[in-house]
């Protein structure tokens, strides 16, 4: 079973970006809207489990505001007697349209992206530790209740490795040696070797809390992946 440790208090929580951008650009932005929420399900019948697969969201059994002790195979959250079913967690688009499952909103949260001085400073303020990026992008707008950023202009940052070189299962490994890819396989017993893992999805968080935003992709026909959000330190896969 998965084992949890200390309950985080959430960088992305509404509050928190509210007052993160107040302390760097001597702005309060009172309007500041979510763009997502923090939820809950908590299906009792597989017919609501149904409900769920049809959303083709992606839940956990696991609360994500939360430090793992140690990552294993389920959670069941010791508050549900049934056996079966157990609290699923997510993250929603604000103005998600609920399926008939039975839910609760936990909170109310803002996206930043990652390279931002501003995400750094959500951290800083709810003392969590934070990966320093490579690079930051520029000073955000605020307009219409929303914080934008320019695009960043993409680069090989630290670490590069000019041409992309190939793997030993034949994938093409990212130029970046920040960038996670690979392959992923599984070993046949009946025919002795490795063969690819096709079409799985492939997540990476930078910290604890990075399944909030997680970045992912999906393997190919050959158990190809690659992602390509640049890790300062060891992420989790």
């Amino acid at each position: 079973p998965t084992v949890l440790g200390v309950k985080l208090t959430n960088p992305y929580a509404l509050n928190v970006i509210k007052q993160a951008y107040q302390n760097l650009y001597q702005t309060t932005i009172s309007t500041l809207q979510p763009t997502h929420l923090y939820v809950r399900f908590l299906p009792t019948t597989p017919q609501q489990l149904g409900f769920l697969d049809i959303e083709n969201g992606e839940y956990w059994d696991f609360p994500l505001d939360y430090k793992i002790s140690h990552m294993g195979d389920y959670y069941h959250d010791p508050t549900v007697a049934d056996t079966t079913f157990t609290w699923l967690y997510t993250v929603v688009p604000y103005g998600y349209q609920f399926p008939s499952v039975p839910h609760e909103i936990l909170e109310q949260i803002v996206f930043v992206p990652d390279e931002t001085h501003l995400l750094k400073e959500a951290y800083r303020l709810t003392a969590n530790t934070w990966d320093e990026p490579n690079a930051y992008l520029a000073t955000p707008t605020f307009r219409d209740g929303v914080i934008e950023y320019d695009p960043p202009h993409d680069g090989n940052g630290s670490g590069g490795g000019g041409t992309p070189t190939i793997g030993a299962c034949g994938c093409q490994l990212s130029s970046n040696v920040r960038s996670p890819s690979g392959c992923v396989t599984v070993f046949d017993t009946q025919r002795q070797q490795f063969e690819p893992v096709r079409h799985i999805q492939v997540i990476t968080a930078k910290d604890d809390l990075g399944l909030f935003f997680a970045n992912r992709t999906e393997t190919t026909d050959g158990g190809c992946f690659s992602i390509s959000r640049k890790y300062q330190t060891l992420g989790k896969i």
